[in-house]
């Protein structure tokens, strides 16, 4: 007759790495949204409120396998894509085609207009700046969230009264990257 040893299974839940995984999401998509805001340019002549700025929000975090979440970045402003990404010149026209444009000109006139040609922009990449971002902070968040695993689990070890000891050496800290 042998002797087995307290499992790990007790020691280790998964419902650590469920929360863990959720909460990493849930900041790194904080740090995208941050940065995305951080990164649109605002009109000076929008009212304040009006920014696309304004407008970006952090997605929920939402389970799209097992344990992998996601999180980042959006907004329902239709004008992001033409801020976000280069555009090549063009004509714009009013919606309702009986319509004017009406916009600001130079010096601060109102101009009125049937059809202005707009000679493009070089896009601001504001998302991909978030995305960015989001990939720096993913080790040192990631290596937070898992620091706290390690402490709830010692924490059970203590409690389980276990022979075990978690040694610096053989179990360490957590070290993404």
């Amino acid at each position: 007759m042998g002797l087995r040893g307290p499992r790990l299974a007790i020691l280790f839940d998964d419902a650590d790495t469920k929360a863990a995984a959720r909460a990493i999401a849930h900041d790194v998509g904080e740090v995208m949204t941050e940065e995305t805001i951080r990164a649109t340019p605002r009109a000076q002549d929008t009212p304040p409120g009006q920014h696309l700025a304004d407008r970006i929000t952090q997605t929920k975090v939402r389970l799209t396998g097992r344990n992998t979440y996601t999180s980042g970045a959006e907004t329902d402003d239709e004008k992001a894509p033409y801020v976000e990404w280069d555009t090549s010149p063009h004509w714009i026209h009013p919606k309702d085609p009986d319509g004017v444009l009406v916009f600001k000109g130079r010096g601060g006139v109102t101009v009125f207009a049937r059809s202005v040609f707009h000679p493009g922009t070089q896009g601001h990449h504001m998302f991909a700046q978030g995305a960015a971002a989001g990939d720096r902070a993913l080790p040192r968040i990631a290596a937070w969230h898992m620091q706290g695993i390690e402490a709830r689990v010692q924490r059970r070890v203590r409690a389980a009264g276990s022979a075990y000891s978690m040694r610096q050496s053989t179990f360490g800290r957590w070290r993404i990257g």
